[in-house]
């Protein structure tokens, strides 16, 4: 079930029925993803994420955070700066802030 899909799809103020034509799927397909346990292929998933701009973590209600990825991670950071950003999400909050006094630390 796509989680956040019925928020998203008034946020554009779209019916069902409009957004069917858009994905080229059938409002009743919509009304599932919506209401119903109904798993679309990963490929539609990634096709509705695109349309509205957002990541399929949040479609799928594992994150409350609307924005994609590329607007998440610009793309000018390396592999490495991405996978610490990640790592650092993942700490407490006195984790981070020993992290940070520790980086600053470095830096001054």
């Amino acid at each position: 079930m796509l989680k956040n899909l019925k928020s998203l799809r008034h946020s554009r103020n779209l019916t069902q029925k409009g957004l069917s034509k858009i994905l080229n799927i059938s409002q009743q397909t919509i009304d599932k993803y919506e209401n119903r346990d109904c798993n679309p292929r990963i490929a539609t998933i990634i096709k509705i994420a695109d349309y509205f701009d957002t990541s399929v973590d949040y479609l799928l209600g594992r994150t409350n955070d609307p924005r994609s990825i590329s607007k998440i991670y610009p793309a000018d950071l390396s592999a490495d700066e991405i996978s610490l950003l990640e790592d650092l999400r993942n700490l407490s909050d006195e984790e981070t802030e020993f992290f940070m006094k520790a980086v600053r630390g470095l830096i001054t």
